[in-house]
């Protein structure tokens, strides 16, 4: 059974999860646009959230370290919180620069941080140890193309990547000079910026229509937020619960 969800009730709702789950809370309106971004991409990056908000609500949060040549240690932190200041960087290098990023799961947003770093203006490519996907803009929109194993090798070749992607992470570099027609060739799916634009219109006139299952594990973590339960979410939620 599945319930109809509107884009920005989505992002709502995401960030409310995440304050529950203890997430630092300067970051969790960008973690929740990603996610949101990320379900525009694929239908399953919703379950993917639900299903790694225990993992980030176990783990005390702290910052990622910047190592030489683009190389960043997650030290463990979720690519919610990791990948847009990777993105950040992406955008402000003038020359492309290979930021590989360790130790840092959640690799299902990579789709949705393409997606927002075309709208910042840049091609992106992001990488993981089996997917690849990249994005750009068109004149009527954000275009995006991705693939998984083998064609994942072919979409790399085509695009010049040659760079390490770590297998407990992902890699993001600035894209633009790609001989786009070829990366399309050889990707497996391929979304113009038209087909990407009537997609969004769609959602924003009908919503995701969201497995019931899903939409219930997010609200019902969004609802620890507004009625809080442990010292974390308390004081992620702003208010001394303590105190009648």
């Amino acid at each position: 059974m599945t319930t109809p969800v509107a884009l920005l009730e989505l992002q709502v709702w995401a960030a409310r999860a995440l304050i529950a789950a203890g997430f630092p809370g300067g970051a969790v309106d960008q973690a929740a646009r990603l996610v949101a971004l990320s379900q525009v991409a694929h239908d399953e990056a919703a379950a993917c959230f639900v299903a790694d908000l225990p993992g980030i609500a176990a783990r005390d949060h702290g910052v990622p370290e910047l190592g030489e040549s683009g190389a960043i240690d997650g030290r463990g932190l979720h690519a919610l919180a990791v990948a847009p200041g990777v993105l950040d960087l992406v955008c402000a290098d003038a020359a492309p620069v290979v930021w590989s990023v360790s130790a840092s799961p959640g690799a299902w947003v990579l789709p949705g941080l393409v997606l927002q770093g075309a709208a910042r203006g840049r091609a992106v490519l992001a990488v993981s140890p089996g997917h690849a996907v990249m994005a750009w803009q068109e004149d009527a929109g954000t275009a995006y193309v991705e693939a998984s194993g083998e064609a994942r090798d072919a979409l790399l070749t085509a695009a010049g990547f040659a760079a390490t992607v770590p297998a407990n992470g992902y890699a993001v570099t600035a894209a633009e000079g790609i001989d786009r027609d070829r990366v399309c060739a050889a990707a497996s799916r391929v979304v113009s910026g038209a087909d990407h634009a009537a997609h969004l219109a769609r959602l924003r006139a009908e919503g995701f229509a969201m497995p019931r299952a899903v939409w219930d594990g997010i609200t019902g973590w969004g609802w620890k937020m507004l009625v809080p339960t442990s010292d974390r979410s308390k004081a992620q939620a702003g208010g001394d619960m303590g105190e009648g």
